[in-house]
């Protein structure tokens, strides 16, 4: 009787012991510099992230590329071809780190406390600063401490090496931006542009200015630095909270209460930041706004816009020649230029419209939505299949067929445009998967509902706009 007793006793000696180790293994894992980087990078990343770019970028770090890794990373993020996230930022520090940068190593630790204060990795970053008076100064900040974080990272700055100090003055002129210190705060983020251009806080600094000129009524001031801010770093989280500072009230006295049609194409690429990042309630309000302010920027064949050009007609060009020219669509630029033929004439003015279109169909919300390079265009009430066999299916397509006045196979007959019993209305919009796609219908009745027998159906007049903007291969995703 007593043998048990004390196997218990001993395996309770033994437990204890064990699991000081390893909550003792865990704490060195996430306090050490030595040698525990790149297992916190693997950690941090999901398994999307371990394949492609990352898993190349931290092979390359491995066999000593660092300065090459962190400007390709920064290269990256730039141009879009990656989102910016704290892990991405964490290899670059890393990166800096081992490459003997350690000012720029902590402006890119400051950058992931700044942009992602909730993750992981600003957790390991504020323990990796917190020994350094700018570490303090910035801790300060992030708890709100305004005063008592300006004066520390004056204390800092002073000391500093320049690398170090765009981090330190875009800081500093947070701190003063929060104090309603708007003039000084000017001047600190000016600074960082003027004498650190090619620092990670240009576009902050461009942001922090936007938000300066709009507490002081500049809107449209405002708008141009924001603009700035998106060319510089078009992923930026300062950049984003910024955006749902301004918004609501530019939108106001742009467009609500003045009318000028000047600034609206800057405050559509506000808007469309915000949509990107939005969840479908929010989004809903925020096309509202986009509809108005669309039906000027993209669809007036006078407005300028990023995604067009105007093109001068000389002799001897068609159409055809004019949307060959710009990689276009015939469709569209008559679209567009409200033209019923392809006759043009000489010194003829045309708005054209470069790039690719995404079609989002949302079943639930019975919506198609038309994106043009990715921002946000108009959306459209839809019917759907039916459930069962007829449900419209769900996935990632693409645009295979187009055509005008579809002829309706049913059944083994073919039943011509003008039969009122062909279902497919004035466009057909096929997809990559056999019978499916997007049609025109005149029955408005039967709309915003599931009425199909798979496919997607629009109003006729709706359809031919999204018909005149997609081409072979763009994207159509349709989720539940």
């Amino acid at each position: 009787m007593g043998y048990p007793r004390r196997r218990s006793f001993s395996l309770k000696k033994l437990l204890i012991p064990l699991l000081v180790l390893i909550i003792g293994a865990g704490i060195w894992y996430f306090s050490t510099g030595d040698g525990g980087e790149d297992d916190l990078v693997d950690l941090l990343n999901s398994p999307e992230e371990s394949k492609g770019p990352y898993s190349e970028w931290r092979s390359r770090l491995k066999a000593g590329e660092s300065r090459a890794v962190a400007k390709d990373v920064l290269s990256a993020i730039e141009k879009g071809d990656v989102k910016s996230h704290p892990e991405l930022l964490w290899i670059v520090a890393e990166a800096w780190g081992k490459a003997g940068e350690e000012a720029l190593r902590r402006s890119a630790l400051e950058k992931i406390i700044v942009e992602f204060p909730e993750s992981v990795a600003a957790t390991r970053a504020r323990s990796e600063l917190s020994t350094t008076t700018s570490g303090d100064g910035i801790a300060l900040y992030l708890d709100g401490k305004y005063e008592a974080a300006k004066t520390a990272l004056a204390v800092q700055l002073e000391k500093s090496p320049e690398e170090e100090k765009s981090s330190i003055l875009w800081h500093i002129a947070r701190c003063e931006q929060e104090l309603g210190q708007a003039r000084l705060a000017r001047e600190h983020f000016k600074r960082v542009l003027n004498d650190y251009g090619d620092s990670l806080f240009v576009a902050d600094s461009y942001f922090g200015l936007a938000l300066s000129e709009f507490s002081e009524g500049r809107y449209d001031s405002a708008l141009e630095y924001f603009d700035k801010g998106r060319a510089a770093d078009r992923t930026s989280a300062f950049g984003l909270r910024s955006a749902k500072d301004m918004h609501e009230l530019l939108y106001v006295k742009l467009v609500e209460d003045e009318k000028s049609h000047s600034m609206w194409e800057p405050l559509r690429e506000m808007l469309c930041v915000l949509w990107d990042a939005a969840d479908e309630d929010e989004r809903t309000t925020l096309e509202q706004k986009l509809d108005e302010i669309n039906s000027y920027v993209v669809f007036n064949p006078n407005a300028e816009f990023a995604d067009a050009v105007f093109h001068t007609v000389e002799t001897g060009d068609s159409i055809g020649k004019i949307a060959q020219k710009y990689d276009s669509r015939v469709r569209l630029i008559k679209h567009i230029n409200g033209l019923d033929s392809d006759m043009i004439y000489p010194d003829q003015r045309l708005k054209v419209l470069v790039g690719n279109s995404k079609l989002i169909v949302d079943k639930s919300a019975f919506r198609l939505k038309l994106l043009f390079n990715g921002k946000y265009v108009h959306s459209y009430e839809i019917g759907i299949g039916k459930d069962g066999k007829d449900e419209t299916p769900v996935g990632e397509f693409r645009v295979k067929t187009l055509e005008v006045d579809p002829i309706w196979y049913f059944e083994g007959e073919k039943i011509l445009p003008d039969d009122p019993r062909n279902v497919l209305g004035t466009r057909w919009i096929g997809l990559d998967i056999p019978s499916y796609g997007i049609h025109g219908t005149p029955f408005e009745d039967s709309l915003g509902k599931k009425s199909s027998a798979g496919c997607v159906r629009m109003l006729n007049q709706a359809v031919e706009e999204v018909y005149a903007f997609v081409k072979r291969d763009d994207v159509v995703v349709i989720r539940d």
